[in-house]
This record gives structure tokens, sequence and C-alpha cells, in this order.
């Protein structure tokens, strides 16, 4: 944690418990929310709580996902399917029928739908119905991890098949429009000026439109780029407008 300038570093031993975070959130009383590979962490400035389903050995204690909702409600995709917080308990999300796979990313949309990428797709959440997007509506079944919107309100999606946009209710793939692009989409993150980054397992891709159409720019190691590839859900752009991304070899 960086305070006034000065670093504070947790492990294990303040964890109680597995130290492998996959996601961190903040919630509406102002705690940190923390998704570990053993429950959830509550980190409230000074000391650790951890939480966990009532089955300790249960795959939906590997939380990669936090999502505080505009409710303050918080939902958590896990190992096995959606969860949320209830009454300071894990307990799975049992007012739809959501596939039990690995849940990447839980992202809430203005009109307060959930979208769910998982380890089958996309899947979206809107008044209790559930759809699952597959190539019958220009999508992919393939692996989800990444959805972000942009300043036009249109969302996009980073799967193994590729950058997918959804704009006036149908799917695009940006990947297999522009061509000759790494399929693989491990991050993505878009800026001030509407531009998306992407981050792949060799380096990063700035794509954008000149002219109505789109145009890539490539960043790999001869760019001065440390990382062997990108990892999960590591990209950001700052208040600053500086690009951050999370590789294999630091930062």
């Amino acid at each position: 944690v960086l305070k006034n300038g000065k670093y504070t570093n947790y492990d294990v031993k303040n964890f109680i418990g597995n130290s492998n975070i996959w996601s961190i959130a903040e919630d509406k009383f102002g705690n940190y929310l923390i998704g570990t590979g053993n429950g959830l962490l509550i980190f409230d400035g000074n000391s650790f709580k951890r939480i966990v389903c009532s089955d300790k050995e249960s795959q939906m204690n590997v939380v990669y996902d936090i999502c505080v909702d505009h409710n303050g409600n918080v939902w958590l995709g896990t190992q096995l399917g959606i969860a949320k917080l209830i009454n300071g308990a894990i307990e799975p999300f049992k007012d739809a029928s959501i596939i039990k796979n690995f849940v990447y990313k839980i992202y809430e949309d203005k009109y307060g739908a959930f979208w769910f990428g998982t380890e089958d797709g996309l899947y979206k959440y809107e008044k209790n119905k559930v759809i699952h997007f597959t190539e019958k509506n220009g999508f992919t079944k393939q692996c989800v991890r990444n959805i972000v919107n942009d300043k036009n309100g249109d969302l996009w999606f980073g799967t193994n098949a590729g950058i997918f946009k959804y704009e006036n209710g149908k799917f695009t793939n940006i990947t297999e429009k522009i061509g000759g692009l790494t399929s693989e989409v491990l991050s993505i993150t878009i800026d001030k000026e509407n531009r998306l980054w992407s981050g792949l397992s060799n380096g990063i891709d700035e794509i954008y439109k000149i002219n109505g159409n789109y145009t890539v720019r490539h960043y790999g190691i001869e760019d001065g780029f440390i990382g062997k590839g990108c990892g999960q859900n590591s990209i950001l752009i700052d208040s600053k407008g500086k690009l951050l991304v999370g590789t294999a070899n630091g930062l």
C-alpha cells in the first residue's frame, strides 16, 4: 500500500492464508476487498479479515474478480461461478442459472445489467434472465477475461478469440476485422482519447480510428517493453494518462 509517499508491504502472515491476489476493489464503507486463492480478504486500513465459504475446500474460495454494484452489493467471480458477499459470508448466486465454471470478470452496465466473462464465454444477467452469447449472436464461446466500456457507452471484450465490440446491440470482432493481430487478449483498457490498449502475450497493441478505419500500433521488446507478456487484468491508465502494464518480469 502506498500512502503519503511511503510503502507498506503485507505478506501471507498478514493475510491469514493464501497470498495469491487476483483482484482488488473498494466497498461502500471504504474497505479494500481483495480476491485471493483462498477466499476474500477485507482490509479496513489496519487489519485483515478473511472470509471463505462454509465449505473451506470449495473452488468458490478462489476469487478472480470483485464487483461492487450501484447499491453497494458485492459480487464475486470465482472458480466455481458467481457468488455474493451476504451477511459477511461468501454465498453462491442462485437467482439465475449461471454456468459453474471460472468467472474472470463481472461488469455492471449503465442499465443495471450484469455481464460475466467466463471460461465458457459471455453471459448477461438482467431482470432475472440469463443470456449466453455464442457464435449465433456474432460472439465466441471462448474464454472472456476483460470487459470495459468506452466514452460512447459501448462495451469491449477481451477474449481468447480477439477483441469484440458491442455497439447498438451487435457484436463485431475487431481483431478479425483488422487482421494480423494476436487473438489471445489478456488485458484491455481505454484511455481518455477513446483509444483501446490491448495486453497480449507478445506486447501491447494500441487500437484507434482514423477516418473511420481502425489503425494499430504494436509495442514489443524493441520499443522497451520488458515483459514477455502482459498479465491478466493487469493494464491501467492512471489519472495522469500514464499506461501501466503488469508483466511476468515486473511493471
